[in-house]
């Protein structure tokens, strides 16, 4: 009996270590995130027409240091700015799938598309494919789903950006 129950605490602090360490690093992987769009400004405030500070491309990861509404509080190499929340994602962006290899002639390169590329384009997907890409992303989709802006700033995201 005494050894049923040594053995259990055992197991019982086995189980509750491993449990705090993975809520550990779970925790860690969500104050970094990658940007998504060729590139994400990085902003003097939380708002887009706000001074641009610097431009990281598309797969940098960011450290994540506040979150403001849509707008995340970043480091990008010692410099604290804000991104927005729509342009960056918790998983790196997938890479282009290409099946192509060396180099094309231009002379046997289709300029124009034919009626069949066309069609098939317009149509999307055949009856019966799930998938498109390479894959289905459903957690970002949900992700996506659950941002909610606010009106302010779906008018300051609609205005036209000015040369500065």
């Amino acid at each position: 009996m005494i050894q049923t129950s040594s053995a259990r605490r055992w197991l019982t602090g086995l189980c509750t270590g491993l449990l705090i360490s993975l809520l550990m690093s779970l925790s860690a992987l969500a104050d970094e995130v990658f940007v998504l769009s060729e590139v994400a400004p990085v902003l003097d405030a939380p708002r887009f027409n706000a001074t641009t500070l610097a431009e990281p491309p598309k797969g940098t990861a960011l450290t994540i240091l506040t979150n403001e509404n849509n707008w995340l509080q970043v480091d990008y190499h010692g410099q604290t700015g804000w991104v927005s929340r729509w342009l960056v994602g918790t998983e790196p962006p997938q890479a282009k799938v290409t099946h192509l290899e060396g180099e094309l002639d231009a002379d046997e390169v289709r300029l124009r598309a034919s009626e069949v590329t066309t069609a098939g384009a317009i149509r999307g997907l055949s009856e019966g494919e799930t998938e498109f890409g390479g894959g289905t992303d459903y957690a970002e989709l949900e992700r996506m789903e659950g941002l909610q802006p606010d009106p302010n700033e779906l008018t300051e995201f609609q205005r036209p950006l000015t040369a500065r």
